[in-house]
């Protein structure tokens, strides 16, 4: 987490009203630079979102990614998505997150945001390993930089520990 001056964390600490107010400007469409200044700042002050946010809140963040055209609010929402579970829109969310990917239009920030999203819904949907297996064989052009080697690295970690487990299990039984 960015640093965030102790004043900024104070003011949204005392006046919880306030964060409110930011998360409603985080989700909802709006001239530049509400929305994209609202939604970095509710990504860096994730700690205190995290104690604050209820279901709702999760499932206006996961609409409001789904609606965005926006680059910066994109990849600001996913970053806050991120730190939550939620079966809302789930299957919507994985097809964007697949669509963002192999976008080139896309900003790297974004691509990269959308492949931590898919890793963390393999664990609970397994089959997509294989979605993801095909993209990055077959373009390989999209992963280039550095971001999303890191990226396939972790995924390719991933994909070794499921192995080790599978392994693991067939010897025991």
């Amino acid at each position: 987490m960015l640093k965030m001056s102790p004043e900024v964390i104070s003011e949204f600490q005392t006046h919880p009203e306030r964060f409110e107010s930011l998360h409603h400007m985080a989700i909802t469409v709006d001239a530049y630079p509400f929305q994209e200044y609202a939604s970095w700042l509710a990504s860096h002050l994730i700690d205190m979102y995290r104690n604050e946010t209820s279901n709702n809140k999760i499932q206006e963040i996961t609409d409001a990614i789904l609606l965005s055209s926006n680059h910066t609010v994109k990849r600001n929402l996913f970053k806050t998505r991120l730190h939550f579970t939620s079966e809302h829109r789930v299957g919507e969310l994985i097809d964007r997150a697949f669509q963002f990917l192999t976008s080139p239009q896309e900003t790297i920030a974004v691509r990269v945001y959308s492949f931590y999203f898919l890793l963390q819904e393999i664990k609970h949907y397994p089959d997509l390993m294989h979605e993801v297996d095909v993209i990055v064989e077959h373009n390989s052009e999209l992963f280039n930089a550095p971001a999303l080697q890191v990226c396939i690295k972790r995924y390719h970690k991933y994909r070794l520990s499921l192995s080790d487990c599978n392994e693991e299990s067939r010897e025991q039984h």
